[in-house]
């Protein structure tokens, strides 16, 4: 696109983003929009587009293929270019999203206690799911198309903000983006002190800090049900 390849990759990965998000939303709301469904939904793309990828690798010449493996690991080397561009769009991403969130974040403290309680308090349920949904969409679909895929963060961030500051979205919600900023720096900082003579990409520290801590996640919670 206007003979910038950086131009061109990052507005497919963010329309492919937002396509695949859309696609996750429809089979998850034609199963009742739970939690399960959700993340069910989720793994089925992720299969799909993980076999398209595969079959480009399959058929791509050995530069192509590099380049290819390269944007599966997240690296923040990428957000430096062009000057700074990328930084500043996912700022403002990030700036755009917490000024709709904040002033409804008593009707998303609500919904965490039940769809029912929530609806008898008059939160309109139904859309405030598809307003979040879209924005946390546009987030993921900002940070992806910039630097590549990054796992775990959205996962990490948010559960060690929740230990520590509770479920009221007033605290949560900022509490969020601080603790997804403070993984994202300890990881930068990692992966250049693992790595002799070259950084490593960042998505790996983030999938090996990321993989253990739900784990002990989903045992506390086990634990707590029995």
């Amino acid at each position: 696109v206007f003979g910038q390849l950086w131009i061109g990759t990052t507005a497919a990965a963010f329309l492919f983003a937002l396509l695949v998000s859309g696609l996750i939303y429809a089979l998850s709301e034609r199963r009742g929009m739970t939690p399960q469904t959700v993340i069910l939904a989720g793994i089925v793309m992720n299969f799909f587009f993980l076999a398209l990828q595969q079959l480009l690798l399959y058929g791509a010449s050995p530069e192509t293929a590099q380049l290819i493996n390269g944007w599966t690991f997240g690296n923040l080397e990428r957000s430096r270019f062009p000057k700074g561009l990328s930084a500043a769009a996912a700022a403002g991403f990030t700036l755009v999203v917490a000024l709709w969130l904040l002033p409804r974040a008593w009707a998303m403290t609500a919904l965490t206690i039940g769809e029912e309680r929530a609806r008898s308090l008059g939160v309109a349920v139904t859309r405030l799911r598809v307003e979040a949904f879209l924005l946390s969409a546009l987030l993921i679909a900002g940070a992806v198309s910039f630097i590549g895929t990054i796992g775990f963060v959205g996962l990490v961030a948010p559960h060690f903000a929740k230990l520590t500051l509770g479920d009221d979205q007033r605290f949560l919600i900022p509490g969020t983006i601080l603790a997804g900023g403070l993984l994202m720096t300890a990881s930068s900082v990692a992966a250049k002190l693992l790595s002799t003579g070259a950084v490593l990409p960042v998505g790996i520290v983030t999938s090996l800090v990321g993989v253990p801590f739900l784990f002990l996640l989903l045992l506390r919670e086990t634990g707590g049900a029995r």
